[in-house]
């Protein structure tokens, strides 16, 4: 009797270093298109939740004060001001402290209470502060900014558009900077940093990405009319003609929150 003995063919060297090779390429052209779109979906999520945020917040204040329209940001100008100075660069802070305080923060999931201070974008982990997408500064590291932290790891930092007629402030809009994901991200507008507008129009929605909408501020009357929202088109041309234009969230939110295939920053 004879002993058979079976002998199994493997990969040869070659054959198996081929192999690798193909399983690379294949890779390197699949995984950048996969992150590419996870980003992409990830930034479209929480670019709406932040638009939520901020508009549940804002009707839920509504719902305890009235109308936006009515509000009295110029109810504490003096307060902080023992010689009533009309230094606008204070009475725009103090405005800005009231929103805030009264307006914005009590209906916000915070990480930690709002004390009212002014923070230094590096002091909370911003090492070289916001940039645009070029790389220049959009918020230094040492310039103090009005920001809060959510519990969900947003980031929002809050400015005031404002005049004055008669000695008496008139605020015209509010501004959100929204980081979606802190400190850890790219920081750059309109990569993971957008801006919202709020105006203080009785025919405005109540939040917008800046931009969507054309409207005008008269000086005499203090009062802000909206003449139209840009279209699809408009927002479009204006984000690719400058990339540091708010008009880049507008044309994601005009597009049904949903971020173009053409979009230059994603």
């Amino acid at each position: 009797m004879h002993n058979k003995k079976t002998f199994l063919k493997g990969f040869t060297l070659a054959e198996t270093l081929v192999t690798i090779v193909i399983v690379g390429v294949v890779a390197a052209l699949t995984v950048p298109l996969t992150i590419k779109n996870y980003q992409r979906h990830y930034t479209e999520v929480k670019l709406k939740q932040a638009y939520n945020i901020i508009t549940n917040a804002l009707k839920s204040a509504e719902a305890d004060y009235g109308y936006m329209t009515t509000w009295d940001l110029s109810e504490y100008n003096q307060a902080y001001l023992p010689d009533n100075s009309q230094q606008s660069g204070t009475r725009i802070s103090d405005a800005l402290t009231l929103f805030m305080a009264k307006y914005f923060a009590p209906y916000l999931k915070l990480l930690k209470p709002y004390n009212n201070s002014m923070i230094r974008l590096k002091d909370v982990g911003y090492k070289n502060g916001w940039k645009y997408a070029d790389g220049s500064s959009l918020r230094g590291q040492n310039q103090y900014s009005d920001i809060i932290f959510l519990q969900n790891g947003m980031v929002i930092m809050t400015l005031i558009g404002a005049n004055y007629q008669n000695n008496s402030f008139i605020g015209t809009s509010i501004y959100y900077y929204i980081d979606i994901d802190g400190p850890k991200g790219a920081n750059t507008l309109n990569k993971d940093i957008f801006q919202f507008q709020t105006l203080f129009a009785k025919n405005a929605p109540i939040v917008f990405a800046s931009g969507l909408y054309n409207w005008s501020y008269n000086n005499e009357t203090g009062k802000v009319t909206v003449t139209g929202m840009k279209s699809l088109a408009q927002s479009k041309t204006a984000c690719l003609n400058n990339h540091k234009s708010s008009t880049c969230g507008a044309w994601i939110e005009s597009n049904g929150w949903k971020i173009p295939d053409d979009y230059p920053l994603l």
